[in-house]
């Protein structure tokens, strides 16, 4: 209409540039928030039923995903059949097989037409890609990682991601400073099916192979920016998409919490498809991150998950490196009965392996072990003989380890002098090895003894400490 009170209000997936450039104004629509779908839920079926069935209604909204469309069709279902329970109608939602087939009002209105008809409008990388993406493990995925997954260089990656992106098929955040994307719940669920369809088996084996070597080479790439040297016993792996450059322990850091979630899940993706040595290496890299960050609950999982792929993959030193690192996890939870039977078993597994860090460091463990429930000198054996095995295979940063921990079984002791001579001596080394991280440590607890000491350099101590760690992030 021409008229001067009249507007016209358009609806698309599709960005329709030309509009704007005759003055049209765009608004973006995301998703409802879950108060706004329970709202547009309670007027398509009634409050009451609403109200009788909240955690139906919850569920059945989670589902939908904040989608209108999704919401309009379940409450018209709904309402078209007043003696059906929210509870039983949500039972046809909760396979993901059938969820998509089971949100429609007939073929020709549904969420499945919808999205097959923005599918077909995509030229044929973009609509590779958006397949491809659809087995993708991880919850969010950067432009290297959806190289990986489709096989392709990382800027024919971004091509497809921004026209994907521009065609709603996927929602695009930054998360400090780089571009992720991710799909709506649904729009996965779709782009998972037509992969399944029309990706044959090899190809949907190459790619997840692809992700997970991607996933366990980043995961490399973080440790060794975080700790140049320290007991590994992860391969070199050659990505088929370089990784990015993490120049620093800050860098590192937020790399880590940025993938984080990616990490657990292409972690246990990796496992359940017999990638074992990918699966293995992703949890033992990132013991310098977690143990930096703690999440306990969460590594413990990651490296249960590595100990038992290393199993599979007739990895021994790595099994038992990773069964003492999920009882370290087990330590911090405080589940100490739990972490003395995970080192029992990581103990059995290092006494079969000639590599005398891997024994030195389940003594060390085990020292810690002790060390968290005030077992001061029962800590302290431990601790000496760790020393000893590190010191016998010319391990400088393992003897400045025990040094370290000799010094906080001593400071938990109250036998600050002793504890003051560890640190320094351990403080000296990793001065040395460049090891900021680990030093910034061994400076807190120095810090902390020489206050008890009322020593005057306690102050610059712990002020060297301090500026470390705004450092590090």
């Amino acid at each position: 209409p021409d008229s001067v009170g009249a507007t016209v209000l358009v609806t698309t997936r599709m960005a329709l540039d030309e509009l704007l450039a005759n003055g049209a104004e765009r608004l973006r629509l995301d998703a409802l928030a879950p108060d706004k779908a329970t709202h547009l839920l309670a007027e398509l079926i009634g409050k009451d039923r609403v109200a009788a069935e909240p955690d139906a209604a919850e569920e059945l909204l989670a589902y939908c995903g904040g989608l209108p469309l999704a919401i309009d069709i379940c409450g018209a279902r709904l309402w078209d059949d007043p003696g059906a329970t929210l509870a039983t109608f949500v039972v046809g939602l909760r396979d993901e097989a059938k969820r998509l087939a089971n949100i429609n009002l007939g073929k020709r209105f549904s969420v499945q037409a919808v999205f097959d008809g923005a599918y077909r409008a995509l030229s044929t990388p973009e609509a590779s890609m958006y397949r491809r993406l659809g087995l993708h493990p991880a919850p969010s995925f950067s432009a290297r990682s959806a190289a990986a997954a489709a096989g392709v260089d990382v800027e024919s990656a971004a091509v497809s991601l921004g026209v994907l992106r521009s065609s709603y098929l996927l929602e695009m955040t930054a998360v400090d400073g780089e571009e992720r994307y991710r799909f709506h719940d649904l729009l996965r669920v779709h782009a998972r099916q037509l992969a399944l369809k029309q990706e044959d088996a090899a190809e949907q084996v190459d790619e997840l192979r692809r992700i997970t070597r991607y996933y366990a080479a980043l995961s490399i790439a973080i440790d060794r920016a975080m700790t140049k040297e320290r007991l590994r016993f992860a391969p070199t792996l050659e990505p088929v998409i370089a990784v990015p450059d993490i120049p620093s322990v800050a860098e590192a850091f937020t790399t880590f919490e940025r993938e984080r979630a990616s990490f657990v899940s292409v972690q246990r993706a990796a496992f359940q498809a017999g990638c074992f040595q990918d699966a293995w290496v992703i949890g033992e890299a990132l013991w310098p991150p977690y143990h930096g960050r703690l999440h306990p609950d969460e590594s413990k999982g990651v490296f249960n998950v590595g100990a038992l792929a290393a199993a599979e993959d007739g990895h021994l030193e790595a099994q038992a490196r990773l069964l003492m690192l999920r009882a370290r996890a087990e330590m911090e939870l405080g589940s100490f009965d739990d972490a003395e039977q995970t080192l029992s078993e990581s103990r059995t597994l290092s006494d079969r392996s000639s590599d005398v860090r891997l024994r030195g460091s389940v003594n060390e463990a085990t020292g810690i072990l002790y060390l968290d429930q005030g077992s001061f000198d029962t800590a302290l054996t431990y601790f000496a003989k760790s020393r000893t095995q590190f010191e016998s295979v010319h391990a400088p940063r393992g003897v400045a380890i025990q040094d370290y921990v000799i010094g906080r079984a001593h400071q938990g002791a109250g036998s600050f002098e002793l504890a003051e001579d560890a640190y320094e001596l351990s403080a000296q080394v990793l001065e040395d090895l460049d090891d900021p991280l680990l030093l910034g440590r061994v400076l807190l607890h120095w810090g902390e003894t020489l206050l008890q000491l009322e020593d005057q350099a306690a102050a610059g101590v712990l002020e060297r400490s301090a500026e470390i760690a705004r450092q590090l992030g």
